[in-house]
């Protein structure tokens, strides 16, 4: 079975980087939201994110974004007799 990478779109990311900025400059230490993107922006699953201001080094000004959806295929099978 091949599996391949889905990337969250770079206009989806742009969205949460945008919340993220705003909480930064509000001094929150942490925030997180869902929203599902429009059709036409090129996502069709509900979008999860969280920024944690963190600590210095690598936990610092964390963002995390994550999606799902189900995706439905019909398949169809030869039956031999």
């Amino acid at each position: 079975m091949k599996t391949e990478e889905i990337t969250i779109p770079e206009n989806i990311q742009d969205i949460c980087r945008e919340f993220a900025t705003i909480a930064l400059k509000h001094e929150l230490h942490n925030f997180s939201l869902s929203f599902r993107p429009s059709f036409d922006q090129g996502w069709g699953g509900e979008v999860a994110c969280r920024w944690e201001w963190g600590r210095h080094g690598d936990d610092s000004q964390r963002l995390v974004i994550q999606s799902s959806f189900s995706v439905h295929t019909k398949a169809s099978i030869e039956v031999k007799p």
